[in-house]
């Protein structure tokens, strides 16, 4: 017997990273009225469908294009935030009965088996129908205080006004009284299902869609949209919600169809997958610039201000795409506003660094491999022939990157690490023994990958991926890295340990890496502890680069978080012609101030939860 077709449908106004499963169908709903459209993905305008109604209809303009164009045994829908989560385990949720995830890559998808297809069938296999599970909705705080009932919930929101819900009970009267009943009950109840996430045999979805859009259609041709917030346009979306619980509802009451329930697994961020794009970067152009920048840290305005400084040096006779891979809960709205006019020469884009597209490489890594090999991945992320450079942390530019490029003269060049020199020279005392190398020679000089500039045809050329890979491997275990977290870093993400350092730099030698002069590149580290165990000439040719073309800030050395960090009157001098030196100034303030809660609760700290939590039941009760 062959197995059922199960069609779970992701409805997607934006790009996501979708689950790598045939059973998942990514839908591009309000593709009609969409400027372009998303790639990967099945628009919701062809054949008989209501993409023009998105406004209203949400995403249930791609449950109406699968009623009216698909073929399934099975019928799910959910959304690029949410998703059905199968794996068995028990897991923290919040008060929707939801598991809170932080952002959607391929390895959370993965820690939460989402799309494994196997594990999927075989839940599937036996139910009618699949739901999430019920939540409370009474004392839930609203912006018009906790309420009742869901009616009264979804009025405090703003969602549906009276009016709406009396034009909808008219129509159920009217349409669909058999479930007039069960629409009284769940209004007026506290008990919430909503989303329009499920997964039901197609008899089960035509049901429910005959029923939905016999009232819908209605509504929507009587409801009057004039004067109203996008907010409350949506309605048609929100009544979706109810009538999708009321359905289900009723089929509790009146029939014995085996419903299951699984918890949902909803995203904070939802950030798009990286890649070079092949079809922009196919010839070779030395005028044109791919700028890839990892920013770890939290503070929108220092990061306004290194692009700022970016924008000061670009030449309008050339093209520059900066790709900003940042934080998950990396605020970049705000960094746009502080930026001045961006020029056209100038593409920028964001996302997560997290999110690079693995399948199209061809590798399985963990979150810290893929920390580690990210820069030298890039030439295999499309066809890029002309050159890419990679910056990591905080950055000021002195002059054009372009520049910086033409200066690299190997495929692979990247900056001198006086870091590695002073950590390899400290003394090898009990308290930081572990941090050391364990072999007792390194080939000069110490490079670090802070800042490259890679040739990628030529690198494709001399390297096999999997080659790299499996050198990389290699080389950490032999110079016996610690197993530190440097994803989630204690105090700062950049604090490694010389072992770490040394094999990034025996790795970057292997690769034939050559090293910039400290007057293209260099890194802004404590001058004190450097000079003492540094080595006495790459650090006079260190302490005079303060006017190189790039300053990369560690984040042992930040210029708003210490009072005399190395060259931080460069970035100063950037910052007081930026939008952000003020608002910088004033964050250094309250950081001072919020210090002594911070000490005694530290944050994603076990008790700051709890105080969080105990402050939301107090608000509550």
């Amino acid at each position: 017997m062959s197995e059922p077709n199960i069609k779970i449908l992701m409805s997607c106004h934006k790009g996501i990273v979708a689950p790598q499963s045939n059973i998942f169908l990514p839908v591009h709903v309000g593709a009609e009225q969409a400027k372009l459209p998303l790639k990967n993905t099945t628009p919701d305008n062809t054949g008989d469908n209501i993409s023009e109604r998105n406004f209203t209809f949400c995403e249930l303009t791609a449950q109406y294009w699968a009623w009216k164009n698909l073929n399934a045994d099975y019928y799910g829908l959910c959304h690029y935030r949410r998703y059905f989560c199968f794996d068995g385990k028990r897991h923290h949720a919040n008060d929707h009965k939801q598991i809170e995830v932080k952002s959607l890559n391929q390895f959370t998808l993965k820690e939460y088996r989402l799309d494994d297809e196997g594990l999927i069938r075989s839940c599937v296999a036996g139910n009618d129908i699949i739901t999430p599970p019920y939540w409370n909705v009474k004392g839930t705080p609203t912006e018009d205080g906790p309420k009742k009932t869901i009616k009264e919930h979804m009025m405090g929101y703003g969602l549906i006004d009276e009016e709406g819900f009396a034009l909808l009970e008219n129509i159920v009267e009217k349409n669909q009284p058999e479930f007039k009943q069960d629409l009284d009950s769940y209004l007026n109840g506290s008990q919430y299902l909503g989303y329009n996430c499920y997964i039901m045999k197609k008899d089960l979805f035509f049901q429910l869609c005959d029923f939905e859009f016999s009232i819908l259609f209605d509504f929507d041709k009587q409801f009057d949209y004039e004067n109203r917030t996008t907010t409350q346009k949506r309605v048609c979306g929100y009544l979706g919600e109810i009538l999708y619980s009321v359905f289900i509802n009723h089929l509790r009451r009146t029939s014995n169809y085996k419903i299951a329930q699984y918890p949902m697994v909803f995203f904070e961020d939802t950030k798009p997958l990286f890649s070079l794009e092949a079809e922009n970067t196919a010839t070779r152009d030395d005028n044109t610039l791919d700028i890839v920048w990892r920013y770890y840290d939290k503070l929108p305005e220092a990061l306004a201000v290194g692009i700022s400084s970016l924008i000061e040096q670009l030449d309008p006779q050339k093209t520059y795409r900066l790709h900003l891979l940042c934080r998950h809960d990396f605020d970049y709205n705000f960094t746009k506003q502080l930026l001045p006019a961006v020029p056209k020469n100038l593409a920028i884009e964001q996302t997560t660094w997290q999110n690079i597209d693995l399948d199209s490489l061809g590798l399985d890594l963990s979150e810290e491999e893929l920390y580690d090999l990210y820069p030298l991945l890039l030439p295999w992320l499309g066809n890029a022939q002309h050159k890419i450079l990679w910056v990591d942390g905080l950055c000021v530019f002195n002059n054009d990157p372009v520049e910086v490029a033409l200066n690299a003269n190997t495929p692979l060049t990247c900056n001198l690490s006086v870091l590695t020199e002073r950590e390899l020279n400290r003394p090898k005392n009990k308290a930081v023994l572990n941090t050391y190398r364990s072999q007792n020679s390194l080939a000069e000089p110490t490079l670090s990958p802070s800042v490259i500039v890679l040739d990628p045809a030529a690198l494709r050329e001399s390297f096999a991926l999997q080659d790299i890979l499996r050198q990389y491997q290699e080389i950490f275990a032999a110079f016996d890295t610690p197993q530190i977290t440097k994803i989630k870093a204690k105090r700062f993400p950049q604090e490694y340990p010389a072992s770490y350092l040394a094999a990034q730099s025996v790795l970057l030698q292997k690769l034939n890496a050559s090293a910039f002069n400290f007057s293209d590149a260099t890194q802004s580290i404590n001058f004190e502890e450097t000079q003492k165990w540094a080595n006495e000439g790459t650090f006079k040719e260190w302490k005079d680069s303060t006017t190189a073309n790039i300053i990369n800030y560690r984040a042992e050395n930040y210029p708003y978080l210490f009072p005399d960090p190395v060259f931080a009157p460069v970035f100063w001098n950037k910052a007081r012609r930026s939008n952000s030196y003020e608002l910088i100034l004033l964050k250094m303030f309250k950081k001072r101030e919020n210090r002594l809660i911070d000490l005694l609760l530290p944050k994603d700290s076990l008790g700051r939860k709890i105080a969080r939590k105990l402050i939301t039941i107090i608000r509550r009760s």
